[in-house]
């Protein structure tokens, strides 16, 4: 993140939305893969943490894991993933830990901080995302039942670009959005089926919830 350079890939890493600060994809070599990844593991030391049932040893283990998995995923510059952990953060400590909620808004006041000095650019990402939506969702209306193949629909934004007559803050990439992404691949039937398989386990892991 500090670098610039990908050591792994021999090649420069993407810069993000603060000038002159490099998002970190560390092994993965994409900062939003590294996000995704490093977000499901530090939920899980979170929940590690939350328990605190262990030796002074395991405990300092935990913490210090705990940590430098936050910071590398703070590094990624994901914002997605951003808002996700935190949703969790709030789920987790609202059932396990309700005494640590005001740990958790007095550590939101930086945070929020941070998202207030860098609003402008924030909007100017936000203005990119809202025209790849508007493509993929096109791209939707026209392929409703099967789309156009799952991953397909980025070689098509360009073409539905200029069918909406969008000349400027666009880039060929995923939809940034899993929903509007899965329904111009995979249409209406493919993602019906994503759905069902996310709440499938959303059912599972409540089920488990309440046995435990």
């Amino acid at each position: 993140a500090f670098t610039g350079h990908n050591p792994i890939k021999n090649e420069p890493l993407d810069i993000s939305f603060i000038d002159g600060v490099y998002r970190s994809g560390g092994l993965y070599g994409n900062a939003m893969v590294m996000a995704h990844a490093y977000g499901i593991f530090f939920c899980l030391l979170l929940g590690l943490f939350l328990i605190n049932n262990f030796s002074k040893n395991q405990k300092l283990l935990v913490y210090l894991t705990t940590f430098t998995t936050g910071l590398a995923l703070f590094f990624t510059f994901t914002r997605g993933v951003w808002i996700s952990v935190s949703a969790a953060i709030l789920v987790m400590v609202l059932v396990g830990r309700r005494d640590l909620i005001k740990y958790l808004l007095l550590a939101a006041i930086p945070v929020l901080g941070f998202v207030g000095l860098n609003l402008d650019k924030l909007q100017r990402s936000d203005q990119v995302r809202v025209h790849l939506w508007q493509a993929n969702i096109e791209i939707f209306k026209d392929n409703p039942l099967l789309g156009v193949g799952y991953g397909y629909n980025r070689d098509h934004l360009v073409e539905y670009y200029n069918k909406l007559n969008i000349t400027d803050n666009t880039i060929v990439s995923h939809a940034h959005n899993q929903v509007i992404h899965m329904l111009a691949g995979t249409g209406i039937l493919g993602t019906s089926m994503f759905l069902l398989f996310i709440g499938y386990f959303l059912k599972l892991a409540y089920q488990v919830f309440r046995k435990v």
